[in-house]
């Protein structure tokens, strides 16, 4: 009877993998991989975020595109909480200290862009 109840449990929270685990075996991954990224990221282990965003990206290629967002949202973050923006009003200052704080605290993630 339990066993019964799992099957039901599976069958109507995970369709995708119950019936079709060969044919979209990496959804999935992919998708558990990304958001494990973008959660470390929010909590600010970068390290782990980055590591996380390769795994999925060797799941599916594509996932650059949310290693890449996951990467940004962190910067624009990181730029938003240090107050540049409302320190420097001049556009080029604005760039400069942009990317100095994308290339001295995000590295991780612009190792992993570098080949794409």
């Amino acid at each position: 009877r339990t066993c019964c109840m799992m099957n039901s449990l599976v069958l109507t929270c995970f369709p995708l993998l119950y019936f079709y685990n060969l044919l979209y075996y990496t959804d999935v991954g992919s998708v558990l991989f990304v958001l494990a990224s973008y959660s470390c990221s929010i909590r600010n282990h970068h390290l782990k975020s980055a590591f996380l965003g390769a795994i999925s990206v060797l799941f599916r290629q594509t996932n650059i595109i949310w290693v890449g967002f996951t990467a940004g949202t962190v910067v624009i973050r990181d730029i938003e909480n240090r107050g540049f923006l409302q320190q420097h009003d001049d556009f080029v200052s604005q760039m400069e200290i942009a990317v100095r704080v994308i290339l001295r605290c995000f590295w991780q993630y612009l190792m992993l862009l570098l080949p794409y």
